[in-house]
């Protein structure tokens, strides 16, 4: 689940040029979007089963935080603290943002009385293992994504904001 989770790089923030927000890098954004990945299927089963969002809001918040703290650790090593510094290059954004949709639609496609449900037990059951092999493979795709935007491999269509891979050199 976790595997698909960083697409590309980053959830929801312009570059500092287009935006009065400061950019964030991309570890950060990464790890939000593994919380947002979550979120998404929590407020999808909030709105179709209304009876369980008190127990999807608090399984969020006991997530969220095992999530960062999880993060912070897995930050600070070697492997992954140039995640830091790197900020995100606008035009991911997009590519997520479909992605995002995308799952949004599939997922509140689904019977909420049969996924809801199961979906709560999975947020509750996760292990800190689980979620921190998910947020290596999350923050390793990061790292293949900028290092392939910064290769040329990807590249940004100023006209529409959106990614082209480039063929192969």
């Amino acid at each position: 689940m976790l595997a698909t989770v960083a697409l590309i790089a980053s959830a929801q923030v312009a570059s500092a040029a287009e935006s009065a927000i400061p950019p964030r890098f991309a570890g950060e954004e990464a790890v939000e979007l593994v919380v947002q990945r979550f979120r998404l299927y929590a407020d999808s089963c909030s709105a179709s089963a209304p009876g369980l969002k008190a127990e999807f809001d608090a399984a969020m918040t006991s997530l969220t935080a095992r999530i960062r703290s999880i993060a912070a650790e897995i930050m600070s090593s070697k492997a992954f603290e140039s995640l830091a510094r790197q900020q995100v290059p606008s035009g991911l954004t997009a590519a997520v943002a479909k992605d995002f949709e995308r799952t949004k639609r599939e997922f509140g496609s689904r019977d909420a009385t049969i996924v809801c449900p199961r979906t709560l037990q999975n947020l509750r059951d996760m292990s800190d293992d689980s979620l921190r092999m998910g947020l290596v493979q999350s923050l390793s795709a990061v790292q293949n994504a900028l290092q392939m935007f910064n290769d040329g491999r990807i590249r940004e269509e100023p006209s529409n904001k959106s990614l082209e891979r480039t063929r192969d050199r």
